[in-house]
């Protein structure tokens, strides 16, 4: 069972079972990493132990915190178990504003990647947009690139046009060339935010974490009441944590083939039972 309140300026989320509940002695042990507590009946290793671990620190990081208790009838026998999250109570956040220019690109930033500055879009450029999002409808992704340099050609400064091309050459996999243009449109509209979330998302996949992390806090300064700079940023640092968790299994030195389960080594610790 799943339920919602305020209290004060905390939000808090309740999550509820019927299950068996949780040994008393266990209910902090449970957050450990790799810790696992299991019903008798089920084999070991299957498992991490790391999903509540990976709870708490993220809800911890946002400032808030995760409890569990059990919950028990009238007689006081265990019914099941409730996890209960505390969180800051965010801001009433204002309806962002619309992009004025629509420029091809996918998802993974949530909203278009730059804003015209200009009062008016010249006409050829518009047109070069429209074919644009034809050739990227049938996955003529180059020849849109193309198009799009061709504007470039009697257009150099419109930075919009750079960041269209940074998000496509993106989609192509070519992370370096496409870092490449969102900095020349980044340098041509220095505050604009989203610029910086699409800076963020490709030095994520280049593996320059520290480098992303960075673009998204500037994306937040710029912009504090944008919500999606604040989910890319969270994402990225869950991320970053999960990676960290499992390294040390990653690191073991030889495997093991007896604790090895479908496929995947058993490196975890021995899970405590009763």
């Amino acid at each position: 069972m799943l339920s919602a309140a305020e209290t004060g300026k905390m939000v808090s989320i309740s999550v509820a079972d019927e299950g068996p509940g949780i040994p008393q002695a266990k209910l902090d042990s449970i957050f450990d990493r790799f810790y696992s507590e299991r019903p008798k009946d089920e084999n070991f290793g299957q498992h991490s132990g790391l999903g509540l671990s990976i709870s708490r620190q993220i809800i911890e990081a946002l400032h808030g915190t995760i409890n569990v208790e059990n919950l028990l009838d009238r007689q006081g026998s265990v019914t099941g178990a409730c996890f209960t999250i505390l969180l800051p109570r965010a801001t009433p956040l204002p309806r962002p504003p619309k992009a004025l220019h629509h420029v091809v690109t996918d998802t993974a930033t949530q909203q278009s990647p730059a804003r015209t500055q200009a009062p008016a879009i010249p006409p050829d450029v518009e047109h070069a947009r429209q074919q644009v999002e034809d050739l990227v409808g049938q996955n003529r992704i180059d020849e849109a690139i193309a198009c799009y340099r061709a504007v470039l050609v009697r257009h150099p400064n419109l930075g919009a046009v750079h960041a269209a091309i940074g998000a496509l050459l993106r989609k192509q996999g070519h992370h370096q060339q496409a870092l490449r243009a969102l900095e020349q449109a980044h340098s041509l509209m220095p505050h604009e935010p989203s610029l910086n979330t699409c800076l963020a998302v490709v030095l994520q996949e280049m593996g320059r974490i520290d480098e992303a992390t960075a673009q998204f806090r500037q994306a937040i300064a710029l912009a504090p009441d944008e919500p999606s700079h604040y989910l890319g940023l969270v994402r990225l640092q869950s991320l970053t944590l999960m990676i960290r968790l499992w390294r040390p299994c990653a690191s073991l030195p030889h495997r093991n083939p007896a604790s090895t389960r479908h496929g995947r080594p058993a490196c975890i610790s021995h899970s405590a039972r009763p």
